[in-house]
Order: structure tokens, then sequence, then C-alpha cells
């Protein structure tokens, strides 16, 4: 911009920027018992101690009351409560297809633009590493670029890397561990455990 105008006081345009953060796109199993995986939308949050998801997603599963008292968790719109958890089973298909995650979250009534948030709990467990100095995240040699915060599932990191729509059905639903538990080739990941399962894994 010429001196002329910044003597005159006219405002300098700021050139927009993505706004860039740590989502992934996340088959959740939405049924207790059987395979019933959602695609639904997680934050990965280094600021949070510990995992959420949605309801919405989890009411269909067995859930149970906190052993405690209310946790109450600091958000950008307030404080939040919750007093329920959920053990839940999902996949992070953008960062390892053929691995099943189990672990016990905590379950929101709501939790703004997401469906589920991934705390340090399972980020530190599975050791995935969120680089901010690229913008990238990153699990056991597989990276994920960080997305705008208002991406959707169509506009993935997975979809991206796919030739054809073909392939993306193929990679959310023939490849789903969610629907080849039995299989020998799916790592079932939890806290207790990391193995390679041949039986159905039960909630």
């Amino acid at each position: 911009m010429p001196l002329a105008n910044l003597i005159r006081g006219r405002p300098i345009k700021q050139s927009k920027t993505a706004d860039l953060r740590p989502i992934t796109f996340v088959r959740f199993n939405t049924l207790l018992g059987k395979p019933k995986p959602m695609t639904i939308k997680a934050l990965l949050d280094s600021g949070g101690s510990e995992s959420l998801v949605t309801e919405k997603f989890a009411k269909k599963l067995s859930l149970k009351k906190s052993s405690n008292s209310s946790t109450v968790w600091t958000a950008p719109g307030g404080e939040m409560c919750t007093n329920q958890k959920v053990k839940a089973q999902f996949t992070m298909p953008e960062l390892h297809e053929d691995r099943l995650i189990e672990s016990n979250m905590h379950v929101a009534k709501a939790l703004g633009k997401y469906n589920m948030i991934i705390g340090r709990d399972i980020l530190q467990f599975l050791k995935i590493d969120l680089r901010f100095s690229d913008n990238v995240a990153e699990w056991d040699g597989s990276e994920l670029p960080f997305e705008d915060g208002k991406a959707t599932p169509k506009e993935a990191y997975c979809w991206k890397m796919c030739a054809s729509a073909t392939m993306v059905s193929l990679k959310f639903s023939l490849q789903d561990p969610l629907q080849q538990v039995a299989s020998v080739n799916t790592t079932i990941i939890s806290s207790k455990l990391i193995c390679f399962n041949k039986q159905t894994p039960v909630l």
C-alpha cells in the first residue's frame, strides 16, 4: 500500500487466512453390541484433559453415571457440566483406518460445532502429536493436515486423497474396522489393550 494512503489514515486491508484446526472425521459406533458407525466431526484438543462425545451419538450405548459428582468444564461459551460416561468405539480413518479405539468418554448435551472432543487422555495414550509449527497432526508415522474450522466430511483430507467416490465409499464402509471387527488385521486399542483381536469386541 502506498505510504500516502497510510498518512491519510486509510485502513490497511488484512488478508484472510483459514481458521486451521486439528480436526478429524471419526467413524463412531452408535449402537450397543454390533457395529453401526456414523461419521462425526472431532476436535483434537490438547487443551482438554479428557475426551467427550455428544449425547446424540451416545444415547443408544450403555451410559453410566459418573462415580463422583458432576464434572465441570470451562468452555468458550461458559461452564458446562457432565455426569455420564460411555465406553466408546471409534476409528480415525484419516490417520489409520485399521485401528479400532476403545475409550471411556464423558457425555455432553452439546459441544458447539463438534460432535466429539478428543482430549489429552487419548492423545497421550495414542501418542498423537499436534504440530502447530506446520499445522499437522501426526500419529505413528501418518500425518493429517489441520482443516478449516468449518470443514465438512466432503472436504476432509481423506476425501482429497481418494481418486473417486467409489474409493471413498470403500474407505469408509467396506474397509471400516467397525464393520470388520472380526478381522485379524484390525488393531484394537484401549487403555488396557493393544492387540490383534479375532473376535468382535463387546461394548
